[in-house]
C-alpha cells in the first residue's frame, strides 16, 4: 500500500467515526493532478456540528 493509498484510508476511518461528517471534497492541486510531492492536502469539510467539534 503506498502513502497516498494510505492517507485517504485514514481519511475514510476518521469520517466513519465522526457521524456527523456529510460530505468531503478534495481540491487544490490534487484534486487537479498537478500537485508536487510535497504538496499540501486541501479538504472542505462539511458536517452536521460545529467544526469545533473536530478541534
Amino acid at each position: 500500500m503506498n502513502l497516498e493509498q494510505k492517507i485517504v484510508d485514514e481519511i475514510l476511518r476518521i469520517c466513519h467515526n465522526h457521524k456527523s461528517i456529510n460530505k468531503v471534497i478534495l481540491f487544490g492541486s490534487r484534486a487537479r493532478g498537478d500537485n508536487l510531492l510535497k504538496s499540501d492536502i486541501d479538504l472542505a469539510v462539511y458536517c452536521e456540528n460545529s467544526i469545533y467539534e473536530f478541534i
